[in-house]
């Protein structure tokens, strides 16, 4: 039986991060352009809901291996306003 090795440097895999902090006008936007701009990562989905003051969110990206998702996450635990980040 012949074997065929896939180059795995180029396939990506989606993970989906959670956040909440504290609300504040302007805050999607540079989460968005950190993730899309900045780090040149596909923003799959992103869903955010505010109630009192208090945001959470989710967002699914596309990321070639864990290190690119620990760096994703770490830049975004730097945003003024951002308490927690997870993966989900």
């Amino acid at each position: 039986m012949e074997s065929k090795w896939i180059d795995s440097s180029q396939q990506e895999f989606k993970a989906k991060i959670l956040l909440t902090g504290i609300d504040d006008i302007g805050l999607v936007n540079e989460i968005t352009q950190l993730i899309s701009n900045s780090m040149h990562i596909n923003i799959k989905s992103i869903n955010f809901e505010s109630n009192a003051g208090v945001f959470s969110g989710k967002i699914a990206v596309d990321v070639k291996n864990n290190t690119s998702l620990a760096q994703i996450m770490k830049r975004l635990k730097k945003i003024n306003g951002i308490d927690k980040v997870m993966r989900e």
